[in-house]
């Protein structure tokens, strides 16, 4: 009987309430995402601790990744830079592929825009000599660094590559990679 009593009483009480079902409404549209809206968002979440920023301990970087590159796909790039301030300059080598030969050496200055505890974004120019097409090559563009611990980072950048053999990626170049400091 008390079994009963209780079953009709939660049925009262679903009946009063007001319950809705759980309704997912699922869209067509096709996400676009930007440069600049992915490191915005990828910096919105700064790391105040004191031994986290890039003020402390990050005059030497390293970092190596992967890079989408015209008339090859996917290469990998080495990345060696000496900071002073707001400003990096660095040496830049690339395999021509995942663990394939060396194709590309070249130079690379960078200027912080924006520095604020563990997140950089600024502008970034490279000359590149393309060992392969026997061509230079210059690539504007900007970069996002973010901090993961004391001495390790993550690193986004999207540059536009141009050949003096007149190549021109209209779609850009993004490159990935984590790299460390000392």
């Amino acid at each position: 009987m008390k079994k009963l009593i209780t079953v009709i009483g939660l049925a009262l009480v679903a009946g009063v309430i007001n319950i809705q079902a759980q309704s997912t409404s699922i869209s067509n549209a096709i996400p676009t995402i930007s440069f600049l809206d992915q490191a915005a968002t990828w910096g919105t979440s700064f790391n105040t601790n004191a031994d986290h920023n890039w003020t402390n301990n990050s005059t030497i970087q390293f970092d190596t990744g992967m890079a989408t590159t015209t008339g090859v796909g996917i290469s990998d790039r080495l990345y060696v830079q000496y900071n002073i301030g707001n400003f990096g300059l660095g040496v830049i080598g690339q395999f021509e592929g995942i663990g394939s030969t060396f194709g590309a050496i070249g130079g690379t200055f960078e200027y912080n825009l924006i520095q604020k505890y563990d997140f950089k974004l600024g502008v970034e120019a490279s000359a590149i000599y393309n060992i392969n097409d026997k061509a230079f090559e210059t690539d504007p563009g900007l970069f996002a660094y973010k901090k993961m611990t004391l001495n390790t980072y993550a690193v986004m950048k999207y540059l536009v590559p141009v050949e003096t053999k007149g190549k021109f990626q209209a779609a850009g170049l993004i490159y990935i990679g984590v790299g460390t400091t000392f």
